[in-house]
């Protein structure tokens, strides 16, 4: 299970993630209990949702969505 800071840019994509605060240490305690004791199944869900999103999102994926929004701006300007 992935315990994320809910300050990291990947938080706003990997919301299955069980999120925390890392400043507040009973919630960063708190967090990683949740994780430990979550139902087998249920980490299961979360981590293949995680990985899927991963895989979608990666720098190509990135990348090609940032140049074709570049080329649509500019043909915008034209």
């Amino acid at each position: 299970m992935l315990v994320l800071s809910e300050f990291t840019g990947a938080a706003d994509e990997l919301r299955r993630a069980v999120r925390v605060n890392p400043h507040d240490i009973e919630g960063l305690k708190d967090a990683i209990m949740t994780a430990i004791e979550m139902p087998p199944a249920e980490q299961g869900r979360r981590m293949r949702s995680l990985r899927k999103r991963v895989l979608e999102n990666d720098v190509t994926a990135w990348s090609d969505s940032f140049l074709a929004a570049l080329a649509e701006a500019r043909e915008g300007r034209a």
